[in-house]
């Protein structure tokens, strides 16, 4: 909801926000469906940009997932420390490997 008033910020400033939307899901508080068939008013200053179903530049987070689930594929944990752990030890490798690739 930070984003709803962020844009109601912005709104009240005379400016205008854009809210990306995953066309599967809506905004949280209005269904997709309702917002394309123009059933929902948007608040003036309100943009409303339906993005495609896999957008990772607009989810920078997303690129990670393929570097830090190989440890996690296919396991089995008992606990949520296991997981964590795996997680932790996979970042070091990774920033490690970035570390060394940065040296001369």
């Amino acid at each position: 909801m930070a984003s709803k008033s962020k844009a109601m910020q912005l709104r009240n400033r005379g400016g205008s926000a854009v809210l990306g939307v995953p066309p599967t899901r809506g905004l949280p508080w209005f269904p997709p469906l309702a917002i394309a068939s123009r059933q929902v008013k948007i608040p003036e200053g309100i943009i409303v940009k339906f993005l495609p179903p896999y957008s990772p530049e607009l989810q920078p987070a997303e690129r990670l997932w393929s570097l830090i689930d190989e440890p996690l594929v296919n396991e089995s944990f008992k606990t949520i420390n296991e997981i964590e752990e795996r997680l932790v030890t996979r970042c070091q490798l990774l920033l490690l490997g970035r570390r060394s690739a940065n040296k001369p």
